[in-house]
């Protein structure tokens, strides 16, 4: 029994309660209604202005589940089997490029729902192959980590007035990475990333790359392009 407890990644104790509003459901521990009430009706804001900026809009309820049991800032997005994310709820620390925010949950909201909407994203032959096949077509998904991670560094920055896209500690770091000549190349800017910043070279070069896209040929052509790569028979 412990054994079986400890594989899963929340506390079996743990009482769920839900909030339903038109377009999320808010899975959250008892005692944190008033986290989810705001939690909630963030979402709900957001998801107009994320959709307006990819171009797209995921079908049905986007499901969310909020932890606050571990100390550092994170979320995940998946659109399999149905539209999911889970949100840590701790305010992220200097390291992460995200230490002066106007509102750490609205920014996380951006960056995760941005990531379903990019994923669940299918357009011409992709959207046939969707109705035949569900939620197992979704091109975006099999994007390199910068191309993901950065358009969501690119909506936080968009639509927030601080985000990633913002943040003087990330323009020192890629500064200076130039400066030394240790800018990475296209193939190690992942979350895998064993070198100087680690996992915050796909978020810090993404959306570096995504920004300068916006600003050399419009925010259209940024959507555009990963409309294009949605509906490619091809992942990439």
């Amino acid at each position: 029994i412990n054994s079986s407890h400890a594989a899963g990644i929340y506390d079996p104790t743990i009482e769920w309660r839900t909030i339903h509003s038109p377009r999320f459901a808010v899975h959250y521990p008892d005692g944190a209604r008033n986290l989810g009430v705001r939690v909630s009706r963030i979402a709900e804001e957001v998801l107009d202005e994320v959709t307006e900026l990819i171009g797209f809009k995921p079908e049905g309820t986007i499901e969310i589940v909020l932890s606050d049991a571990v100390d550092f800032a994170n979320g995940s997005a998946q659109v399999m089997p149905k539209n999911i994310l889970r949100l840590f709820l701790s305010a992220p620390t200097e390291l992460t490029g995200l230490s002066s925010y106007e509102d750490w949950l609205r920014i996380l909201l951006i960056h995760e729902i941005t990531h379903i909407a990019d994923i669940d994203q299918t357009w011409g032959l992709t959207r046939v192959a969707r109705w035949i096949f569900g939620k197992y077509i979704a091109m975006n998904g099999f994007s390199p980590q910068f191309f993901t991670e950065g358009f969501a560094v690119y909506a936080e920055t968009l639509l927030s007035s601080t985000g990633r896209g913002r943040s003087t500690y990330v323009d020192m770091l890629l500064r200076m990475a130039a400066f030394e000549d240790k800018f990475v190349s296209i193939d190690q800017a992942n979350l895998l990333f064993s070198d100087w910043p680690g996992a915050g070279a796909a978020y810090y070069y993404g959306g570096k790359f995504h920004l300068w896209l916006a600003k050399q040929f419009g925010q259209d052509k940024v959507s555009q392009l990963h409309q294009f790569n949605a509906g490619m028979p091809f992942p990439y």
